[in-house]
């Protein structure tokens, strides 16, 4: 069963070899793996945030603000 990422694996990869040296090889199976933990983060970032928004009574419309994404930013990274 393939990953449903929103993101391109050529995006992902370009990321990895960022941090990584270049006579290391990154394997199709880990920036696969890579793409999935970064849409999930993205999505529990999402949820987080829009659930701050409604309790501050600040959900204008349907969109969020970066003062929401600052405020629930700590806690996700620590969790993740």
């Amino acid at each position: 069963m393939e990953p449903r990422s929103a993101f391109k694996p050529e995006t992902i990869l370009a990321i990895l070899r960022e941090h990584w040296h270049e006579n290391e090889k990154i394997k199709p199976e880990a920036v696969q793996l890579a793409a999935e933990l970064v849409r999930l983060l993205t999505i529990e970032a999402i949820h987080r945030a829009a659930e701050e928004a409604r309790s501050r009574g600040s959900l204008s419309g349907r969109a969020l603000d970066l003062e929401h994404l600052e405020k629930i930013l700590p806690q996700l990274l620590l969790d993740f």
